[in-house]
């Protein structure tokens, strides 16, 4: 498995900020979410996102050309399929279960463009898509209904992670997931998340790291 990832350029400031604290101990929180939401609001998060989708999305198109059958992409939902900005302004970038919860039910985010883009892509190309989340089974059905209305029509199958699964990592549920795939005779040639704990563990070609310097999942 081969891991691609960008460089944010947005994000060497919140560098030099570490370098002009020097000794005087960690840059203030609110300095790092102020530059959180330059960064994302720039214009330079979405062209990071388009970097790796393009990266992906020719990737996937070589080895559609293959002819090889049964292959398959997998995407991972929170901040890879559809943005939960909206959700992390509101809360003060907060990552509390049942906040997220209450979002997710009363909510329905927009999708990353050019992760839609790519999911169309796919399908076009007769690639199957599976979606890999660490939400758990009871936002199932409102998750379904939420990637529909964000223009993820018809995926070819979704993982959603157990209510008795209590891992510190998401690492060993979608290292599983991705196995189970391949246990159905699908092999991943893409595997597309925001989070390392969304690409470890292979049963996949490639690995695709969407940009998320907002938080940080195990």
């Amino acid at each position: 498995m081969k891991l691609q990832s960008p460089c944010p350029t947005g994000l060497f400031a919140l560098a030099a900020l570490a370098v002009l604290a020097g000794c005087a101990g960690p840059t203030n929180l609110y300095v790092h979410k102020q530059a959180m939401i330059r960064y994302h609001d720039s214009g330079q998060y979405d062209a990071d996102v388009r970097r790796v989708a393009n990266r992906a999305i020719n990737y996937i198109r070589k080895r559609a050309a293959s002819g090889q059958p049964n292959l398959a992409v997998v995407l991972d939902i929170d901040d890879t399929a559809v943005s939960t900005w909206g959700r992390l302004l509101k809360d003060d970038f907060a990552r509390k279960d049942e906040m997220f919860v209450a979002w997710v039910n009363g909510h329905v985010d927009p999708p990353l463009a050019p992760i839609l883009d790519l999911y169309r892509e796919s399908q076009h190309l007769g690639v199957k898509v599976f979606f890999v989340t660490g939400r758990r089974t009871a936002l199932a059905e409102r998750t379904r209904a939420t990637l529909a209305e964000a223009g993820y029509v018809k995926p070819d199958g979704f993982f959603f992670r157990p209510e008795s699964d209590r891992e510190k990592s998401l690492a060993p549920f979608k290292t599983g997931a991705r196995r189970e795939i391949t246990r159905q005779g699908f092999h991943i040639i893409a595997n597309l998340g925001d989070q390392e704990s969304d690409l470890a563990g292979g049963y996949a070609e490639r690995a695709f790291k969407i940009p998320n310097p907002f938080y940080y999942t195990p």
